[in-house]
């Protein structure tokens, strides 16, 4: 009597938990995105093609659209609070390419850095708070510089 083998195949599972890593983006990938080629002309970081006074660097850096007026909706927040002038701000951190800088003036003419907080965190979206003392003149903006390279 012959003896039969049958083959033995082997199977290996494993379960892999993955967490989700944030990409960084590029001005001109999400540019790409955000417009068809036809619409090259308005894609450039200094256009406004929705009118809303935010140029399209800006858009890119706060997470805005490009095509919906939203600045009300993205643009940084000052209020008062416990005697402090406060500028609330979103950044969203896999925009590398762009650089985000809250400045500080007393008088509007001369400008310094400014530090700002993170108050919370949304996926890749910062919240960001900066403040100063009321008294002598406190006044915010936030520069967006888009990095070469």
């Amino acid at each position: 009597m012959k003896k039969r083998y049958s083959p033995v195949i082997m199977v290996a599972m494993a379960t892999v938990a993955l967490s989700p890593v944030a990409v960084a983006e590029t001005f001109g990938g999400w540019a790409g995105k955000m417009f068809t080629p036809e619409q090259s002309a308005i894609a450039g970081p200094a256009a406004d093609p929705d009118g809303d006074g935010m140029p399209n660097l800006l858009e890119y850096a706060l997470d805005g659209d490009p095509l919906y007026p939203d600045a009300t909706e993205v643009l940084p927040t000052s209020a008062v609070e416990g005697g402090a002038l406060v500028f609330d701000f979103k950044r969203d951190t896999s925009r590398a390419d762009v650089v985000l800088t809250v400045e500080r003036s007393a008088d509007l003419k001369t400008w310094s850095e400014a530090p700002s907080e993170v108050l919370s965190v949304r996926k890749s979206v910062e919240k960001r708070r900066a403040s100063a003392k009321l008294g002598n003149g406190a006044y915010f903006r936030l520069r967006a510089v888009q990095q070469q390279g």
